[in-house]
């Protein structure tokens, strides 16, 4: 079993990890993690209190939405609950955010485990996502108004990967700017 130390050094490197794999798909840019110390991971839930993300990133084309990551390694003694906090998190700080007219982020959890596979093709649908929601009692929730569930789901992504995926990727800064910023040209 491995020291409470060994097992935050394995969540960064994890962490780290995710941050490198996100930036290789050429499609996110990861602006800051929980490592960096700024507070720029944190937002406020519907309970008035503040819940830390692992990472910040952005979509680097279009919009360029926030996406708050949550990474999680297999490691992790209970990837199932670990799921369900995030969901439980994310549906809490994106309501107390809501009235916000330029409030418009997404949220991603990230494991190279595969996890609640009775009810995996279902995890981001609404009705699931509304049943789970509506008897979590954590974040305030209990008093949301549920019916931006809806809304809420396509703003989660699910993201499960292996280390090797990461071989994949483009990582080089110089092909990043022929193939997306010059358009391949």
């Amino acid at each position: 079993m491995q020291s409470p130390e060994g097992l935050h050094k394995s969540g960064e490197n994890f962490v780290l990890a995710t941050k490198r794999y996100l930036e290789a798909t050429l499609v996110i840019d990861v602006l800051w993690t929980v490592y960096d110390g700024n507070g720029m991971t944190v937002l406020r839930g519907l309970d008035g209190q503040p819940h830390t993300f692992d990472a910040l990133a952005r979509l680097k084309e279009g919009e360029k939405r926030p996406i708050y990551i949550e990474a999680k390694k297999r490691t992790s003694a209970n990837i199932n609950a670990e799921y369900d906090d995030f969901i439980a998190k994310s549906f809490s700080c994106y309501m107390a955010e809501r009235w916000r007219p330029d409030w418009n982020p997404y949220f991603m959890f990230v494991t190279d485990h595969p996890f609640k596979m009775k009810d995996y093709a279902r995890l981001l649908e609404a009705d699931y996502l509304l049943t789970f929601l509506g008897t979590f009692e954590k974040y305030g929730i209990a008093n949301a108004a549920l019916e931006h569930v809806v809304d809420f789901k396509d703003r989660v992504w699910l993201v499960i990967w292996s280390n090797r995926q990461e071989l994949m990727c483009v990582t080089n800064p110089a092909l990043y700017q022929k193939l997306v910023v010059d358009g391949g040209g």
